[in-house]
């Protein structure tokens, strides 16, 4: 008995010490409460209702002249309807430099039930959108435990304006829906890591395929898993002699080299998404002729920054942002290196929990790419609203480095997204304020926000 108190004792010390207070140990069920059943539906009855308030006014916009044409209303295999022919098309074809083919399905899935009506489409958007509120609340609670502080994330997910344009715009489907299957694989690895068995790893590997086909910036998915391992389901195995032997917590400890090679095959498939990817861009791929890496490193440091301001105060939101090019000073790319090193530091002095240093790490690589030849910037993508939005969590929470890093590598390292259209007449970036379909988007998408 006494030998049992104190191994207890010492496991309440290494949980404290590692912020796992709220690790799979004690929330494997935490939606199964039933003294909290009422309020978590009500919560989520909420969710929804308010979302939908909010984006309704999106039925009455139109398609729009940048990319919805491109995607939907000019592209003849989406106007032919859920045929054999077009599903066969969805998987094989390169069309405007993407690679996506359950987006391209659902595009298609759209015509066949609408037409070529917007209203169904936005429609499709904003249940998207619900649903991934939804999953990011339940994901959150069944991670930590903390009822209000995930509510509080959800409703900011929901209502933060970084969203708007991926749900106001149709040619934005990607986003959303490659959003939800990042949210249903790390569901589905929750439930794996509960009880370890193929059935339950094949499920991670099919949502976690799905987002691939829906949209690359899953790709570091795999590493955002390995993150979660360590905090908040405090999976890794230290080999520390004082750690608790309780079955209830070592069941789903494990050491690293084994958490590692658990994600060999997801680490796979992203590699094959890369390699599509890339050959889907061909040959909008920017040399580093065209924008030096000393350009592409500075840029990618600022835009850490504005993000961060965007997430505070998301003033100045617009559909296009022209890429700076080399135009950037450098000292403001040393100056913001210098704010976010102070920021890692000062994260990790918070809590020992905190895993931004690995996220920096992943990150960076893939902010420096850039490709296409008029290297349109999209600001603020709608899976990076997700870890903006968790970071308010953290910082109520005292970490606030964790969340930072999940948000950031569910961006799957991309700091911008860069839009070719060649040999499109259509799509002219001067032009893009004459269109009174654009002019009346902007200004719902103002009034949404």
């Amino acid at each position: 008995m006494a030998r049992n108190k104190k191994k207890r004792s010492e496991a309440k010390k290494i949980r404290s010490r590692f912020a796992h207070s709220n690790s799979l140990d004690k929330v494997i069920y935490p939606l199964a409460g039933l003294s909290n059943k009422t309020i978590k539906f009500v919560i989520c009855i909420f969710l929804v209702v308010m979302t939908f308030a909010v984006y309704s006014q999106i039925q009455d916009h139109e398609f729009i002249n940048f990319d919805d044409h491109i995607y939907i209303t000019e592209n003849l295999h989406v106007k032919a309807g859920l045929t054999s022919e077009s599903v066969k098309w969805a998987f094989t074809t390169f069309h405007a430099g993407m690679w996506f083919p359950m987006t391209w399905l659902s595009h298609i899935l759209d015509y066949q039930l609408y037409g070529l009506h917007p209203k169904g489409y936005l429609l499709t958007n904003l249940f998207f959108h619900i649903t991934n509120a939804l999953l990011l609340f339940i994901v959150l609670l069944r991670m930590t435990g903390a009822l209000w502080q995930t509510s509080f994330v959800a409703v900011m997910f929901a209502l933060h304006p970084l969203n708007v344009e991926s749900v106001a715009w149709v040619a934005e489907r990607k986003n959303v829906l490659s959003t939800l299957f990042w949210l249903l694989t790390i569901w589905a690895y929750i439930r794996y890591v509960q009880k370890t068995n193929v059935t339950r790893y094949c499920l991670v590997v099919l949502f976690f395929t799905c987002g691939l086909m829906s949209k690359a910036m899953l790709v570091t998915l795999p590493f955002v898993l390995l993150l979660l391992d360590y905090w908040p389901m405090g999976r890794f195995k230290f080999g520390n002699k004082n750690e608790p032997d309780l079955p209830e917590y070592i069941e789903h400890k494990a050491p690293l080299q084994r958490l590692i090679w658990e994600k060999v095959p997801l680490i796979a498939l992203a590699i094959g998404s890369i390699i599509m990817t890339v050959m889907a861009h061909g040959d909008t791929l920017q040399s580093l002729e065209a924008y030096p890496l000393q350009g592409r490193v500075i840029n990618a440091l600022v835009s850490y920054l504005l993000y961060i301001q965007k997430m505070v105060w998301p003033s100045g939101m617009s559909i296009f942002y022209p890429h700076p090019g080399n135009a950037l000073p450098v000292w403001q790319g040393i100056g913001s290196a210098i704010l976010l090193v102070f920021v890692t530091i000062g994260a990790i002095g918070m809590s020992p929990a905190c895993t931004l240093p690995f996220g920096w790490m992943v990150v960076v690589p893939g902010n420096l790419g850039s490709r296409n030849w008029n290297c349109a910037v999209r600001m603020a993508g709608y899976g990076r609203s997700i870890c903006l939005c968790t970071t308010y969590w953290n910082i109520h929470h005292g970490c606030v480095g964790t969340a930072t890093v999940y948000g950031k590598m569910a961006l799957q390292g991309k700091d911008a997204i860069h839009i070719s259209r060649n040999n499109n007449p259509h799509v002219n970036v001067n032009n893009l304020g004459t269109s009174e379909s654009l002019e009346k988007q902007y200004y719902d998408f103002q009034a949404c926000c």
